[in-house]
C-alpha cells in the first residue's frame, strides 16, 4: 500500500451485501449438487405413477366382469346416450322393474303396452 500526501493508492475493499452472499451461496451449493439433483430428476421421472394416479388411468381392459355393480355407479351415471345400440333389451330387464311413470309417453306403442298391462 503506498501512501501519498495522505491518500491510499489501494482499491477500497468491498463488501457484499446479504442478498449476493445468498446467492453466491446458493450458486455454490448448485454447482457442487448438479450431479446430485440431476440423477433425482431422473430416478422421479422414470418412477411408475402412484396408485392414486394409475387409477384415473384405469380403462376399459382393466376392468373385470362383473366388478362394477349398481352401488358402485355415480347416482345418473347411466344414461341412454351411454348406452350402445340394442344393448337393453326384453330378456335383460327384471320383471316388474318398469313402471308407468318409467315410459314416456311419446314412447313406441304406449298406450297399448300400458292398457294391455294395467288390464
Amino acid at each position: 500500500m503506498v501512501i501519498m500526501s495522505g491518500y491510499c493508492l489501494e482499491k477500497p475493499v468491498q463488501t457484499q451485501t446479504k442478498s449476493q452472499t445468498r446467492r453466491a451461496h446458493l450458486g455454490r451449493h448448485l454447482r457442487r449438487n448438479f450431479v446430485g439433483y440431476l440423477a433425482l430428476f431422473v430416478a422421479f421421472s422414470m418412477s411408475p405413477l402412484p396408485g392414486y394416479a394409475a387409477s384415473a388411468l384405469v380403462g376399459t381392459n382393466g376392468i373385470k366382469n362383473g366388478a362394477v355393480t349398481t352401488p358402485k355407479l355415480a347416482a345418473a351415471a347411466v344414461k341412454a346416450p351411454k348406452l350402445a345400440a340394442n344393448s337393453v333389451k326384453s330378456a335383460k330387464i327384471v320383471d316388474g322393474s318398469v313402471q308407468k311413470v318409467d315410459i314416456a309417453a311419446a314412447a313406441r306403442g304406449f298406450t297399448s303396452i300400458v292398457t294391455k298391462r294395467v288390464q
